[in-house]
């Protein structure tokens, strides 16, 4: 039985039992319309051509180069040779003045003025920085004052010894002075007894005369006792007493020259670690200066070169474009600065030129090789020829080309010497 009519318009529903979906839809065809129009389809190939004209034109690239063949190098030979080698230490090196010191203050205090600023050049006794003062001037003022009222004292303890040695010298007169005082009361009475007997004029006028000499008598007496009981101070004490005044002022003028930094020598600044205002502690640099008009050459050196070296080795000195200068280690670092700077201050050893270098000046650096064992006429071979497998050291013969073991002597920088293994004459093929 046949479904109802399909409205207008609509695909008819195909019947799902009927006829499978491809035959059901074939039976309905719909037009499908394409989304460019028939002229564009048209003028499709026309574009496609006009457009590689705009292409870059095609560049035919160069056929590849082909590496050329590796070149096959040949070895170097070498001939085993006599002549003279030295085992040498390389040390950087510098020319250093030879007098350098740390200055500091002798006391604690805190910084007034600095005078100076690195890369001067001064003079000795030039006050390089000062400290605060104000309190040892005032002691020094003091000190001074106590100076001179011991000085007094003790002079005019002098002054009375000297006039007690005159009084003592008077004082041997002191038994005649008493034996005159007796003869004037004698006189004295005398007189009187002659007034009493006879009472005239002339007898009053000699008791009158009596009783005055008596009075000096008695008076000369008197002052020649109280000079002889009159005390004088102990001098002993009273130059104990300046000497100890005196003290006082030298050691607060020593106190106020120690606040005064000052040049112990002509020479440049090339340090200074405090400024204006600072605090320092006595004792703690505060000022390096060199002098840089005698210099000596200075090289680091490390523990274990150290070991190999020894004061009187001959050394060789190179400074940038000056010539070369032979030279001797003179100075090796102290065996207690080292272990007590092991690891944080660096080894240092002093060299003498034979000879001035010329143009020399402070800080130039430079090299010092110092030799350490040379011997002459030896056998030589170039270090590049010596081969090594572990323990064993060996060259390879040009002819008949094989190894042989050698015994090595001195190692040089370029070449070694050849104890056993080789002879004069001999070629050997480099590595």
């Amino acid at each position: 039985m046949a479904g109802p009519p399909a409205p207008a318009g609509r695909r008819p529903r195909v019947p799902a039992l009927d006829l499978p979906p491809a035959r059901a839809l074939a039976l309905f065809p719909t037009r499908v319309r394409s989304p460019f129009p028939a002229r564009a389809l048209a003028l499709l190939p026309a574009l496609a051509l006009a457009g590689c004209a705009f292409l870059p034109a095609e560049v035919e690239e160069p056929p590849p180069t082909l590496p050329p063949p590796p070149v096959r190098t040949e070895r170097a030979v070498y001939t085993v040779r006599r002549g003279d080698i030295a085992e040498v230490v390389r040390l950087p090196a510098r020319l250093a003045p030879a007098r350098v010191r740390e200055l500091y203050f002798e006391q604690s205090g805190r910084v007034r003025a600095v005078r100076v600023r690195a890369g001067d050049r001064v003079e000795a006794g030039q006050v390089l920085a000062e400290l605060y003062t104000d309190e040892v001037e005032y002691g020094l003022a003091q000190a001074r004052i106590r100076y001179e009222k011991a000085a007094v004292a003790l002079e005019e303890a002098r002054r009375q010894q000297q006039e007690g040695q005159r009084q003592e010298a008077g004082s041997a007169d002191l038994a005649r002075l008493e034996a005159a005082v007796h003869e004037a009361w004698a006189r004295l009475q005398a007189a009187r007894q002659r007034l009493a007997q006879e009472p005239t004029e002339a007898a009053g006028l000699e008791v009158e005369a009596a009783e005055a000499r008596y009075r000096e008598a008695v008076a000369a007496l008197a002052e020649a006792q109280e000079q002889e009981d009159r005390p004088v101070p102990s001098l002993r004490t009273l130059v104990l007493d300046l000497e100890s005044a005196r003290l006082e002022v030298e050691r607060w003028e020593k106190a106020l020259a120690q606040s005064r930094l000052v040049a112990p020598f002509p020479g440049q600044v090339t340090r200074v670690a405090v400024r204006p205002g600072d605090a320092v502690e006595a004792f703690s640099p505060v000022v390096t200066l060199v002098d840089p008009t005698e210099l000596v050459i200075e090289a680091d050196v490390t523990s274990s070169d150290l070991a190999r070296l020894a004061v009187g080795q001959r050394a060789i000195l190179s400074f940038g474009d000056l010539p070369e200068v032979s030279g001797t280690v003179v100075e090796l670092p102290d065996p207690g600065a080292q272990a007590a700077g092991a690891g944080a201050q660096p080894l240092r050893i002093r060299v003498a030129p034979d000879q001035p270098l010329p143009r020399a000046a402070m800080g130039m650096v430079g090299q010092v090789r110092v030799v350490l064992q040379e011997k002459h006429g030896v056998l030589l071979v170039p270090n590049a020829a010596l081969r090594q497998y572990g323990d064993r050291t060996y060259v390879l013969l040009a002819e008949p080309r094989r190894e042989v073991d050698v015994v090595v002597g001195i190692r040089g920088e370029t070449e070694s010497e050849i104890l056993a293994g080789l002879e004069e004459g001999d070629r050997v093929i480099g590595r």
